[in-house]
């Protein structure tokens, strides 16, 4: 067997692993989550949106990862697509909230966090805009400003920071010339802090922003897990992705994942993957099927 060959085999092997493992992580948190939930008497219901908005999400990695068609449909229409996700954004404004904080979407009897499952796309279409050489690519400073700002009227500052983190990383490895790159930069920090500073008084759910903390009253080899489970999807989606996959597109979305997990340790923000909500779930799998396709258009 040729040097060559032996290579080929093992980048497979690889990619195979490393599919495996960045699909079945947010499941696996989640159902973690609902055990721990289980155990504290809460309700366990609230777990079956994500689960099966997780299993959807499986299967639509798989399309778009080995559909060519969805693929150059998705690249075609990516200022689209992000242009009707940041509005989307600013539908929760329009839609009742709690406490003055508007962050949902009601679809029929479920309450959707918008820019949990919305995110990931505006920072993809901002990364396929900015890899262009055209007038299109300064549409993706009008993505992010336009989706921060709708972070600081919700409010939601895990978001506003998140988005940050991974604007900031697209950002700066672009060509775009250096005083608008830092300049946007600077905007999206500022948006982020101002949102910070935004008083809300929602009380925190237990099965949502308190799961953390109701894992680490049971022990400490439920806190190992439960930390696993919050970091090891941005980790293993990042630092772990095969050579043939990472590009500044895949590095965004772990910065960004990397950002929510970290709010989770940070204050009463809602865990992702861990905690109740089909939210961070559909962006879960938004970022791997977002990772995928942009592995695959390389590579064609």
């Amino acid at each position: 067997m040729s040097d060559e060959s032996s290579n080929e085999q093992l980048d497979r092997a690889l990619y195979r692993g490393w599919l495996a493992l960045v699909l079945a992580l947010p499941l696996l948190a989640h159902g973690f989550g609902a055990l721990v939930a289980w155990r504290f008497g809460l309700r366990t219901s609230a777990f079956v949106p994500g689960t099966v908005a997780g299993v959807i999400g499986v299967a639509a990695s798989l399309v778009v990862a080995s559909s060519p068609v969805v693929r150059k449909t998705l690249s075609r229409a990516a200022l689209v697509v992000g242009a009707v996700c940041s509005v989307a954004l600013f539908a929760t404004l329009l839609a009742p909230g709690q406490d003055d904080v508007h962050r949902w979407l009601k679809l029929g009897p479920f309450w959707l966090h918008a820019s949990s499952a919305l995110t990931p796309w505006i920072l993809w279409a901002a990364a396929t805009l900015l890899s262009r050489r055209d007038a299109t690519a300064y549409g993706a400073f009008a993505l992010l400003v336009v989706a921060q700002s709708a972070h600081y009227f919700q409010p939601d500052t895990a978001q506003a920071w998140a988005l940050t983190a991974g604007a900031s990383m697209l950002l700066y490895v672009s060509r775009i010339i250096a005083p608008l790159r830092y300049g946007a930069i600077a905007v999206m920090g500022a948006f982020a802090l101002a949102t910070s500073t935004r008083p809300v008084r929602l009380d925190p759910v237990p099965e949502v922003e308190g799961v953390l903390s109701l894992a680490e009253s049971l022990g400490s080899a439920w806190w190992v897990g439960a930390v696993l489970c919050v970091a090891g999807f941005p980790f293993v989606l990042g630092s772990w992705a095969p050579a043939r996959l990472r590009s500044p597109t895949v590095s965004a979305l772990a910065a960004y994942a990397g950002a929510l997990a970290l709010s989770a340790f940070s204050g009463d923000y809602p865990v992702p993957w861990l905690g109740a909500g089909a939210g961070h779930m559909l962006g879960a799998y938004a970022m791997v099927a977002l990772a995928l396709s942009k592995a695959r258009a390389d590579e064609e």
